[in-house]
């Protein structure tokens, strides 16, 4: 189910979708636990915002990194698209919060514990890389299952696989 194609097909408004999901599935788990207030709507917002622009321009991030461009396998240039893309695309929704609800509690994080601020925004986006390649092969299969439904119907009276 998670067999890649042998060349990546990026569609730019699947990859925003599949950073859109986790955003609303935070939010319905949010509601559903009661926890749903005016912070964690702004977290969520600040965070998952930046998160949903770089993967809808994932295609030109990782096409830009030198020895990547030319990999074949699409888990490989999609993670690293998003070891490069999610710490930055972090620290921007850390900025949109202190901003929006002046709370500088994710920003001393980076001045007080840079290098393990570091490490983990870099697992962080190799992990996000990895579930975020799973979501776009289904919702991908699936865009194109839809797309290429009329090519694959059959015709009355014939077999697919047997010429007449």
């Amino acid at each position: 189910m998670l067999r890649a194609p042998p060349k990546l097909i990026y569609i730019r408004w699947i990859g925003a979708l599949c950073s859109t999901v986790p955003l609303g599935l935070l939010l319905v788990l949010l509601a559903f636990l009661k926890a749903l207030t005016i912070e964690t709507i702004v977290w969520s917002i600040a965070h998952f915002s930046p998160l949903i622009l770089f993967s809808y321009f994932l295609d030109s991030i990782y096409s830009r990194i030198p020895k990547i461009s030319s990999v074949r396998y699409p888990i490989v240039k999609i993670g690293f698209g998003w070891l490069v893309s999610y710490p930055i695309s972090q620290a921007i929704g850390d900025i949109i919060y202190f901003i929006a609800l002046n709370d500088f509690t994710y920003l001393e994080m980076y001045i007080l514990y840079p290098v393990g601020m570091l490490i983990s925004v870099i697992l962080l986006g190799l992990l996000y890389g990895f579930f975020f390649y799973a979501v776009y092969m289904i919702l991908l299969r699936w865009y194109l299952m839809r797309k290429l439904k009329p090519y694959f119907e059959r015709k009355k009276g014939t077999v697919i696989g047997k010429r007449s």
